[in-house]
């Protein structure tokens, strides 16, 4: 005889109704994490009296007491989640905090004296503090990885040495604050466990994943006498980038427990740090989705907009409230910078709206060691003898990124402009503010007698050539079948950029190579060049001999790069397939050209006011005919991926990208029945 049936487990289910109907990971709370994310925190219910909600730490807590704190529950039907996950009307809205932006703020504003609005305001998200909960021992375990105070200290060096410069991230008085505070609070108990975080500002509490970022981007610049290598058992390259990787996402790992729902000046330097990382690794589109992180965070805290200083205590605290000022408004100029130079390069859609922006631009000066004791001016000291300073070169740049903003509500970068005067006056612009430039960072005739005192004068003032020259190059790319004028420009901005990238090559060093704008340019600058000489050949000879030396110069710079630099080589075989393509249209033509025995000399930046005038020049010698008289459209045909064999496609700045990007270029075909005449373009 059968016996009785045996009973089915049955699970207790510990989540609430809406979770467990969904499959989601539940923190059994009321309103749990989830309805809260969902923005339906009435639907959160549960079944089972026995095990929700959870309102103490302890995950062993008998049912008994689980029962008592939910009977305490009920006994009151509105119950505030905790602060550190709270949310008040602005928030469930996404009301902008900034006064008189909205008609919640006019409201709070109008009502701020009744305290019966006091539940409405807007938290502080400067001095907000983060409520410990379960999160805290996955946050020490994260920062239990952090390498040791004395290499940290090296690789901050390292990254503010090497990097920053180049950067503008950080400066050297707020990093190191932030520092000597997080070192206070590591060692502010002798007990055995970490020290509570429920007083430590979101400011502070976002630096370990900064420093994980810091000593990541380090790691991928570290000098080769630098002692932290045998430290850190990194001699080979590879362990490097491991460990480079692994701190990195041990940076995003901590972010991701304390979440950038209440974003710092900390928090917005760390996603930069990680486009910054992401970028250096060839990985583009990850790197455009943290700096559009960073981006939003940064607006967030309405760092684009001008704030009013309080001047109000004393000098030394008004001082300190100045350059604080002034260093946000350097940090939102680097991200404005990065945002307009992504769109221009990559092709991407603005994430910052010129429109919304009103900050007074930095001042010109030297970040001082103490801010409490310096006048913000851009008048310097007799004692610093004029001594040039990074952010020069970064104002150079946030203007050009200006230009590009300028350049994109006219529609200047889009092929047949209904008024080609857009174009020149964006010319003359960015010529002008070349010819603007300080002595030391102006490329023509500059004064270097500064360039051993401080190595990276040199390299920025590259820097600054490329990036005005690659605005130039984008302003006139759409127009080259169109307009002559936009033709030759194009062409002397490619010209240019590789000549420059050649010099910025032979001051760098080995260990520099991993920097992304070094492969970056030559191959961009050196596809244009090769697909618009292919189209437009010159019949100049000495014309044709320096584009020939600028593209095998090129080459070879990208092949020494290939191992060391991320994107490299992606770009070197297309950029192989395209200079052979350009030599065997050069056959085709049978058209002799002496080989290139030295450099020429650097093409000077085309004036303003040549745009309109017949100026001769090596670049108007082209065939006659505009186009080549062979079968154009077969010769300039770019192979699949599929067909470049043997190489890894390691990054997103593969061979697809880079053959997309070829494909951005517009080709005018003979049979074009809407070009007459691609060489007649009237210039008004």
């Amino acid at each position: 005889m059968d016996g009785p049936p045996i009973a089915k487990r049955r699970r207790i289910v510990t989540t609430c109704s809406e979770c467990h109907r969904r499959k989601q990971k539940c923190d059994r709370r009321k309103p749990c994490n989830i309805c809260l994310a969902r923005n339906l925190p009435d639907r959160c219910s549960y079944s089972d009296p026995t095990v929700g909600p959870r309102l103490n730490k302890s995950s062993n807590a008998s049912l008994d007491e689980n029962f008592s704190a939910l009977t305490h529950v009920e006994d009151q039907e509105n119950v505030s989640p905790p602060a550190s996950r709270g949310f008040n009307i602005a928030e469930q809205i996404g009301y902008s905090p900034m006064k008189g932006s909205n008609v919640f703020m006019d409201l709070q504003h109008q009502l701020l004296k009744d305290d019966t609005t006091g539940n409405l305001s807007l938290p502080n998200v400067a001095q907000e503090r983060v409520e410990p909960e379960q999160w805290e021992d996955q946050f020490w375990t994260l920062v239990a990885k952090l390498p040791s105070k004395s290499v940290s200290e090296d690789l901050i060096g390292i990254f503010m040495s090497e990097m920053n410069w180049h950067t503008g991230f950080f400066e050297r008085y707020y990093i190191q604050q932030l520092y000597k505070t997080w070192q206070e609070i590591q060692t502010r108990t002798d007990a055995p466990k970490q020290p509570s975080l429920k007083d430590v500002s979101r400011d502070v509490l976002y630096f370990p994943a900064l420093l994980f970022q810091i000593c990541a981007v380090a790691l991928h610049f570290m000098p080769p006498d630098s002692a932290m290598i045998k430290v850190l058992n990194v001699e080979e390259m590879i362990h490097r980038n491991r460990l480079s990787e692994r701190y990195s996402d041990h940076g995003m790992k901590i972010m991701d427990i304390l979440d950038r729902h209440r974003p710092t000046i900390t928090s917005v330097q760390h996603d930069l740090m990680r486009a910054l990382w992401l970028k250096d690794c060839g990985r583009g589109t990850e790197s455009w989705h943290a700096l559009s992180t960073s981006t939003r965070q940064a607006q967030e805290l309405n760092m684009h907009r001008q704030a009013r200083v309080d001047q109000s205590g004393t000098v030394a605290e008004t001082l300190t409230r100045l350059w604080k000022d002034e260093y946000r408004r350097r940090l939102w100029v680097i991200l404005f910078i990065w945002d307009s130079h992504m769109s221009m390069m990559l092709g991407r859609p603005r994430l910052i709206n010129l429109d919304d922006c009103d900050i007074q631009v930095p001042i010109d000066c030297k970040f001082p060691d103490e801010p409490s004791t310096v006048v913000p001016t851009a008048i310097r000291n007799a004692r610093d003898n004029e001594m040039p300073v990074p952010i020069s070169g970064h104002l150079f740049r946030y203007s050009i990124a200006q230009l590009v903003h300028e350049m994109k509500t006219n529609g200047a970068n889009r092929r047949h402009p209904k008024d080609y005067t857009s174009i020149q006056a964006l010319h003359e612009k960015a010529v002008a503010l070349m010819d603007g430039l300080p002595a030391y960072l102006r490329t023509q005739n500059p004064d270097k007698s500064w360039d051993l005192r401080l190595p990276w004068i040199p390299r920025q003032r590259e820097q600054i050539l490329d990036n005005a020259t690659s605005f130039l190059l984008a302003l006139h790319r759409p127009h080259i079948h169109s307009s002559p004028k936009s033709r030759k420009a194009a062409i002397q901005a490619a010209i240019v950029i590789l000549e420059s990238q050649e010099r910025v090559f032979e001051i760098t060093r080995q260990y520099q190579y991993r920097l992304f704008g070094l492969a970056f340019f030559t191959i961009d600058a050196g596809f244009f060049l090769c697909s618009t000489t292919i189209m437009y050949p010159s019949t100049d000879r000495d014309s044709s001999r320096r584009i020939d030396v600028c593209l095998q110069e090129g080459i070879k710079r990208l092949e020494i790069l290939e191992h060391n630099n991320a994107i490299a080589g992606s770009g070197l075989r297309l950029l192989r397939h395209c200079y052979q393509l350009l030599q065997n249209a050069s056959t085709t033509r049978d058209t002799y050209t002496e080989p290139a025995s030295h450099v020429p000399e650097t093409v000077q930046q085309p004036e303003g006011n040549d745009q309109g005038n017949e100026i001769p020049n090596a670049f108007d010698t082209f065939h006659s005919d505009g186009l080549h008289t062979y079968d154009v459209p077969d010769q300039i045909h770019f192979p699949s991926t599929s067909d470049l064999t043997g190489f890894a496609n390691i990054n997103e700045f593969d061979s697809s990208y880079w053959i997309e990007q070829m494909n951005q270029i517009p080709f005018v075909s003979m049979d074009d029945a809407t070009v007459a005449n691609p060489w007649d373009f009237p210039f008004i």
